[in-house]
């Protein structure tokens, strides 16, 4: 058991078993983390070598389980790995009972009180998008399908219908007319949340999604207008609110429609880079965070549709100087200059999860940047359920 503080020491919390969590892991590791992990037993975490602690997160007892890990590990950075976990510490963010130092590490897994409920909640971004000028489509929340009619009079479709509490790009439904939405707003109203922890644990075993019931309310709905184009992210590490590393990509191959992505290309994107910058400092944000855009098909023009208050699926990528995530995290958790590993190359072809290196041929070198104004390849689709590189 660890007993002694350490600058460096990092606590990885799943809920979810997700496979994208392993490369994270040994990024995190390689870059000099102290790495521990809380996950559910059979979770590919519990294989990654060179670990410093692990523990078993109880779906059953979730709460406790997570605390008893964190007690034990008394991380300095805590980082979640889902929306679960993010829930959980939110919860236990307010037990008085805590350790300053394990509050302390809570409130930097977090961000400010204040902001909480920005990053937790998709109904969240038309505020920040309000505040830090950030371009965003149209978008509210939804309470009846009366307002949702409303909506689509003025906006139009096609659009989407997004549930809060939701992970891995499900709880998003693609609507195409009016009869389309009321029947998705009532199914997401309806069967989200109890009957689907039910269904998937009758089928799956897997009560990964029960700290999403734990709210005192019912989950927001929002409605968002569809932006024609190809899912791209920008996967990117701050400290104190400051960005210090991020990589942009877009999705050439998915698993699904919009689904999860296998194929991504590298990008020098300044725009996707400032919107990082100003969610960053306007979330005060410490951590691995992801935001999932739309390219406009028309211009190019990266629309911003989500935020996740956890890394996404590219966070493992060391990229070189300003797009080494795990390695600017640990320079500025331990206070030591930062020493890049990767090398950025624009336009980079990378099949996911594959960490690129001098000894491993890349599947593409230097393709030529996707024009404004032809179709952006391989994807034609209509602003995804919430990019497709943000889910496992």
């Amino acid at each position: 058991m660890l007993t002694t503080a350490s600058p460096t020491r990092l606590l990885l919390a799943a809920a979810c078993s997700w496979d994208s969590t392993v490369p994270l892991a040994t990024s995190l590791r390689d870059a000099g983390f102290d790495l521990a992990i809380v996950a559910p037993h059979g979770h590919p975490l519990h294989s990654v070598p060179g670990l410093t602690g692990r523990w078993r997160y109880r779906p059953l007892l979730p709460l406790m389980s997570l605390r008893r890990a964190i007690e034990a590990a008394a991380p300095t950075v805590i980082m979640p790995c889902d929306e679960p976990t993010i829930v959980l510490l939110q919860r236990l963010r307010d037990d008085p009972t805590l350790a300053p130092e394990i509050s302390d590490a809570i409130g930097r897994a977090l961000g400010p009180k204040v902001a909480a409920p920005l990053l937790a909640s998709r109904t969240g971004l038309t505020a920040i998008a309000d505040r830090a000028g950030i371009r965003i489509p149209p978008s509210a929340e939804i309470s009846s399908g009366r307002q949702l009619l409303t909506w689509l009079r003025r906006n139009g479709t096609p659009a989407y219908l997004k549930i809060d509490r939701s992970n891995g790009g499900r709880g998003v439904v693609c609507i195409r007319s009016s009869v389309s939405a009321l029947l998705a707003y009532w199914r997401l109203r309806l069967l989200f949340g109890i009957p689907r922890t039910f269904w998937l644990w009758l089928r799956w075993g897997d009560l990964s999604s029960l700290p999403l019931l734990s709210a005192a309310r019912a989950a927001a709905i929002t409605v968002q207008k569809a932006i024609d184009g190809v899912p791209a992210n920008c996967a990117f590490a701050a400290w104190g609110g400051k960005l210090i590393a991020c990589v942009s990509v877009e999705a050439l191959e998915t698993q699904t429609p919009t689904g999860v992505a296998t194929v991504i290309r590298v990008r020098d994107d300044a725009a996707m880079e400032d919107t990082a910058r100003k969610v960053a400092a306007e979330l005060s944000l410490s951590g691995l965070h992801g935001l999932d855009f739309i390219l406009a098909r028309d211009t190019g023009a990266p629309w911003l549709i989500e935020i996740n208050g956890r890394p996404t699926q590219t966070a493992y990528l060391r990229l070189g100087s300003g797009a080494d995530l795990a390695g600017a995290l640990y320079a500025q958790a331990s206070g030591t200059p930062e020493q890049p590993v990767g090398a950025f190359k624009s336009y980079q072809v990378i099949r996911l999860f594959e960490q690129p290196n001098d000894k491993q041929p890349e599947i593409a070198e230097h393709l030529p940047p996707a024009s404004i104004t032809q179709p952006l390849p391989a994807l034609g689709v209509t602003s995804p359920a919430g990019s497709a590189l943000a889910s496992s």
